[in-house]
């Protein structure tokens, strides 16, 4: 740390620290000429930040973006969906790429106001929020929005100014979604899909518009302007429309590597410059991408494989629950075994364990029924609202450890 701006009237100013006032004075002293001189000294693939990964299914990966790389990502985002920012809430940790590209540099790139309610995500701080700034539009994890559909003083705000919402970082199923454009209400509700290593954004389901609700609710949506996605084979070869692959994108907001870590920048992005995102989906005839799951996390039992998100839907349909995590552990003799951690609506008539598995009997194969159920109170998650399945997996393995000792 060599520099630290304040705000507001100092009376001194310590070795080290700037008043921010003083520093516009001093701007507004400077030539064009110097300002031309300086701008034209700045690199525009030159690394200008490292940040982390969430670190969802292991160690966190420092990914390092260019100037290129956010500055451009920040005029798609705002060509595509600025409309609907004029008064941005954006309850999400600062050390986000998606806060940084969606909610501070909007500032930046446009007019517009965006307003942070806390340092981490706050659903009363959030509804207050938008509630006294008169918010246009709510971004986040779906945990964010949970949290405030489920709370017991929402009634007690106005969040009637929000038009749009924008929900990532993790799966949604489609009655959750529509949930929210009726209880907050809100005009438009979107999935948007990325990652820290393509510069928050890849996809956005509101290029399907008012005319497709389905699509709009249900898909991750097309590639951000200017961006190519496809879904590859082993090979890297594009699959059948359809047909389950990798997703994989290429263009402007790619990152140039993990921070001195060439192996693992050659495994995520090919000589190509196809980006791996480990992702698996398919894609319809008009571009639109589906989510499946993340390779690291589908379950391999017996040989069979079984993708979480398909046992997480079918679970999220029954009247008593909330939301449903799948993951596995290792198991002897299928190599590995289902289990389920839930989380009850609020109120909600008591359920079992064995109340669910009966409820999944005609929804899902009898192989994909989870062999461990919990109900549980909340889920091991990063900061900014990802769930950690390989921290609960652990955790399951030890709680059964226990049990049988």
């Amino acid at each position: 740390m060599k520099h630290v701006i304040l705000t507001g009237k100092q009376t001194t100013i310590p070795k080290g620290f700037h008043s921010y006032a003083n520093l516009l004075e001093r701007g507004a002293k400077i030539s064009h000429q110097q300002l031309a001189q300086r701008q034209a000294s700045v690199n525009p693939d030159a690394p200008v930040e490292i940040l982390f990964t969430s670190g969802t299914t292991g160690q966190p990966k420092a990914v390092t973006l260019t100037n290129y790389n956010i500055v451009n990502m920040a005029h798609a985002i705002r060509e595509h969906l600025g409309q609907f920012f004029t008064r941005l809430c954006a309850p999400i940790p600062m050390f986000h790429i998606f806060s940084e590209i969606v909610g501070v540099l909007n500032i930046l790139t446009d007019k517009n106001q965006t307003v942070f309610p806390d340092i981490l995500p706050n659903p009363v701080a959030t509804m207050r929020a938008v509630d006294e700034e008169k918010c246009t539009a709510l971004i986040g994890a779906p945990i964010i929005f949970r949290d405030i559909l489920h709370h017991p003083d929402r009634s007690k705000f106005d969040l009637s100014s929000l038009v749009y919402c924008a929900l990532g970082a993790s799966p949604m199923h489609i009655d959750f979604l529509r949930e929210i454009e009726q209880k907050f209400p809100v005009k438009r509700v979107a999935q948007l899909y990325g990652m820290t290593e393509n510069t928050a954004l890849l996809t956005s389901s509101m290029w399907a518009g008012d005319e497709n609700e389905t699509r709009r609710l249900s898909s991750l949506g097309r590639c951000v302007q200017r961006l190519e996605i496809k879904v590859a084979d082993s090979q890297g070869n594009p699959v059948p429309i359809g047909e389950h692959g990798e997703i994989c994108a290429r263009g402007f907001p790619i990152m140039i590597g993990y921070f001195n870590d060439p192996d693992k920048t050659q495994e995520a992005v090919t000589s190509a410059g196809w980006l791996r995102t480990g992702d698996t989906g398919r894609m319809d005839e008009d571009g639109y991408l589906y989510y499946i799951g993340r390779q690291k996390e589908m379950i391999i039992r017996g040989g069979v494989n079984i993708y979480p998100m398909e046992i997480e839907n079918a679970i999220a349909e029954h009247p008593s629950v909330a939301e449903a995590q799948v993951f596995s552990i290792p198991d002897a003799r299928h190599g590995e075994e289902v289990c389920a951690w839930i989380k009850l609506r609020p109120n909600s008539p008591v359920c079992q364990p064995e109340d669910i598995a009966e409820f999944l009997s005609d929804k899902v194969a009898f192989f994909k029924i989870p062999k461990y159920i919990r109900f549980v109170d909340q889920f091991i998650m990063t900061p900014t609202g990802k769930v950690q399945k390989f921290k609960m997996s652990e955790a399951m393995v030890v709680q059964l450890n226990n049990k049988t000792v």
